[in-house]
């Protein structure tokens, strides 16, 4: 109620139907509710199954959250700050995880999926949805927007929505989950040393059950050029740039355009 939009910025109203004895959930726009059907508007307007609308946003939100390179790609087009980005993947997967949002099994899971989204914009061609994260991060006011491509099949005056597949023509991300891991496990410890919840590399040590030895290995990766870890956390880093050798056998450079040459983004 309140979230569901058609193109031009106008709400599609609840409704349903009877029959046969059970009862059918639809979103459907508000001139096709009201009667107010003209010449102009006669052959436009969206009457949907509610269950189908909700479960492609809802599945459509599952996907993005549960995969990281996915979700820093959204964030970074949304203008969330590359240094940001890996403690927000770190939040959002620990909530997800706790709530086991990623292998939902209750409606009560699914509810919560459905209440990230803020605006959901219908179009001819795809389906926008503005997510507000902020439950997740316990930082306000973080927003994200994912797009989802879709097609259109019409049976009589309802409507179906088709998701398309990703364009055929771009090259596959790939992600390194290992690395990615690793960049966010960097950002949210220099996260932890700049607000003060630790004070040494030693205090990060015995918190994670690992030596200070690997600490100062992996603490560096918070100092990657945005650039660099946008394309990490993309999945379209260079094949020979994995968490191995970033971590063991290259001695980081601190100047970004140094880092971009040694690791073949230049």
């Amino acid at each position: 109620m309140g979230k569901l939009f058609d193109a031009e910025g106008l709400p599609l109203t609840p409704s349903h139907a009877v029959k046969s004895g059970r009862r059918y959930r639809y979103y459907v726009s508000r001139h096709l509710v009201n009667g107010t059907v003209g010449e102009s508007n006669a052959n436009t307007g969206w009457r949907l199954p509610a269950r189908e609308i909700e479960r492609i946003t809802a599945d459509a939100i599952t996907a993005l959250i549960s995969n990281p390179a996915r979700l820093a790609e959204a964030a970074r087009d949304s203008g969330i700050p590359a240094d940001q980005i890996g403690e927000l993947l770190s939040r959002v997967s620990a909530d997800a995880n706790a709530d086991n949002v990623f292998h939902p099994n209750s409606s009560q899971i699914t509810t919560k999926i459905l209440n990230l989204a803020e605006r959901v914009v219908l179009g001819t061609d795809q389906i926008e949805i503005m997510l507000d994260l902020s439950s997740m991060t316990r930082t306000p006011d973080t927003r994200i927007t994912h797009s989802i491509p879709t097609c259109i099949r019409r049976r009589g005056v309802e409507m179906r929505l088709v998701l398309d597949g990703p364009d055929k023509g771009e090259a596959p991300a790939n992600p390194d989950p290992r690395l990615i891991r690793c960049v966010v496990q960097a950002h949210a410890w220099l996260n932890d040393l700049k607000l003060g919840r630790v004070a040494t590399l030693l205090d990060i040590a015995r918190k994670e059950g690992v030596s200070d030895h690997q600490i100062s290995q992996v603490l560096p990766l918070a100092f990657l050029a945005p650039d660099i870890t946008e394309a990490i956390l993309a999945g379209r880093q260079p094949p020979e740039l994995t968490a191995e050798t970033l971590i063991k056998r290259i001695d980081l450079p601190l100047h970004w355009d140094d880092q971009r040459a040694l690791q073949g983004f230049s």
